[in-house]
């Protein structure tokens, strides 16, 4: 299988090197924006270097990419409206927050299939924007048919602004309109299936080369409204090259499929994406271990435990005896867990517990 890249700077030597920028090369396609003119498009510092691109979609809120979530690298403050990563904040407008908290999708995990991951997290500003308007996003109704029936979209980001793995990152936010490829076609030029959850950014021959690359991770993808109003439909997933390079687009995370998640999120509870014949199990805990208990016509499981962060805590193979299976949990510490459960056919199943 060919390598696949997160298109998400991950070190800070990387970070320094791509840290000075030719003026006169722009994103792939793309061109300067103006101070104001994208105020809700997000940029994600680790230290003092970009990090991730994000988008605002509730004052105190903004959604962004999984895998620009790292421990090792925390994001530790976000600015909006301030075009300039490199400068000051924008003074006619700029905001810049910290960040209070972080939500990582529980299904997210960087080292399954990458064509079926789930690459969204949430991040919880340290207060709220009261001078800049949220944008809008699909909802899951809309979801079903809305990607199937757009061309294009605009793309965003201050990712690498040519072709190559040594190129430069652009101090200045770019954007562009770009071609969505039809889903089979995405599918047929990817290095492995993906599902849709996903949709690809790129150009064909004869088109001109428009896409998203390194540095770009998280941005939004958008449209213009029937109503004339900015509708995010993806966030920067990755790409078989650290650039869009011909027939070989970006993918972005269809927002719209996870709106459950996201409100649910935000609205202070947990959404449990339950599916398939696991849903009919429940769990029990009794001297320090939880019980997983009627898993008829399983006879394996992977198990992961996350915290309320979507930080993976725990990692466990099972067998299955008498539709029954049992892990130690006495170093957890009390308070809410997501347990994830997983069989060799596919299926998934959430759920929340508390010790």
């Amino acid at each position: 299988m060919k390598n696949f890249f997160l298109l998400f700077i991950i070190s800070l030597n990387f970070f320094i090197s791509f840290s000075q920028v030719d003026k006169n090369i722009l994103v792939i396609g793309g061109q300067n924006a103006n101070e104001g003119q994208f105020p809700w498009i997000a940029d994600l510092y680790v230290q003092d270097f970009h990090a991730c691109g994000g988008v605002l979609i509730a004052p105190q809120w903004v959604l962004t990419a999984a895998h620009c979530i790292d421990d090792s690298y925390p994001i530790n403050k976000i600015r909006l409206n301030s075009i300039n990563t490199l400068g000051p904040l924008n003074p006619l407008g700029g905001e810049e927050r910290n960040v209070l908290q972080t939500y990582i999708h529980p299904l997210w995990d960087p080292f399954a299939d990458l064509g079926s991951g789930v690459d969204l997290a949430l991040i919880k500003l340290s207060s709220p924007i009261n001078n800049i308007n949220p944008v809008t996003l699909p909802t899951t109704q809309e979801s079903s048919t809305l990607y199937n029936s757009i061309l294009n979209a605009y793309i965003s980001g201050w990712g690498l602004t040519q072709q190559n793995s040594n190129g430069n990152l652009s101090d200045i936010l770019q954007w562009a309109n770009a071609n969505i490829y039809e889903f089979n076609a995405c599918n047929n030029v990817t290095p492995f299936t993906i599902t849709q959850n996903y949709f690809c950014i790129g150009y064909t021959l004869g088109e001109s080369p428009i896409g998203a690359a390194a540095g770009d991770s998280g941005s939004p993808s958008w449209i213009i409204d029937n109503n004339g109003n900015i509708k995010v439909i993806g966030i920067v997933h990755g790409g078989e090259l650290v650039y869009t390079d011909l027939d070989k687009p970006g993918l972005f995370v269809r927002i719209g499929n996870f709106r459950d998640w996201i409100d649910s999120t935000i609205n202070g509870q947990l959404s449990l994406e339950s599916i398939n014949e696991l849903n009919n199990c429940y769990t029990l805990i009794k001297d320090g271990k939880l019980y997983i208990e009627n898993l008829k016509n399983v006879e394996s499981l992977e198990i992961n435990i996350f915290d309320l962060t979507g930080k993976k805590i725990f990692h466990e193979n099972n067998n299955i005896i008498d539709n029954s299976t049992s892990v130690n949990i006495e170093d957890l510490k009390n308070g809410v867990y997501i347990i994830n459960l997983s069989d060799k056919n596919g299926n998934y199943h959430s759920m929340k517990f508390l010790i």
